[in-house]
């Protein structure tokens, strides 16, 4: 009897110090900065202009043709993009990176699927650069190519204008 009860003392032991392990490794991924997926270059840091002012909310117009687009665009101080446009009805997702004190590169993928029964129809990538003349104001270029679900391509356009302006806080 004794045996058991301090086997099962052992076990119980060990159950609250594994479950107390697994908590500190949980509380230390969550504060590791994120790793940026964007090949080759580290995730954005706040250091120069470009990195300190690009993370926030932006309105976005994006030329295509002769028609500019509106869109939305979040980029994080971390190097994360999330984007909505009103071309795509999904939501976007990528990188951005800081290469020069006025100037950040991106890029983003969307996942497209039929409005009539949300298959996967392939996905959008979009790539290009931003130049601030501001605070509140970029201007770049932007890229797009158009794949298949089994990712051939089936579309590009290069070198559509590209422009953001901050979203403030309303007071």
């Amino acid at each position: 009897m004794t045996d058991a009860i301090a086997r099962r003392d052992i076990v119980r032991k060990a159950g609250a110090a594994g479950t107390l392990g697994l908590g500190m490794a949980a509380v230390g991924m969550l504060a590791a900065p994120a790793a940026s997926a964007h090949t080759g270059t580290a995730p954005a840091r706040p250091g120069n202009a470009a990195e300190r002012r690009l993370p926030g909310a932006w309105t976005i117009q994006l030329q295509h043709f002769d028609t500019f687009r509106p869109g939305l665009t979040a980029f994080t101080s971390d190097g994360l993009v999330l984007v909505m446009h009103v071309a795509a009805a999904n939501i976007g997702m990528g990188n951005w990176s800081s290469t020069g004190r006025n100037t950040f590169v991106f890029n983003f993928h969307i996942l497209n699927t039929d409005p009539a029964t949300g298959d996967y129809t392939g996905q959008m990538h979009m790539w290009g650069n931003g130049t601030f003349s501001s605070d509140t104001y970029w201007a770049g270029t932007a890229n797009v190519a158009i794949y298949d679900p089994a990712g051939t391509q089936v579309y590009s356009h290069t070198g559509d204008a590209i422009n953001g302006t901050r979203v403030g806080v309303d007071t």
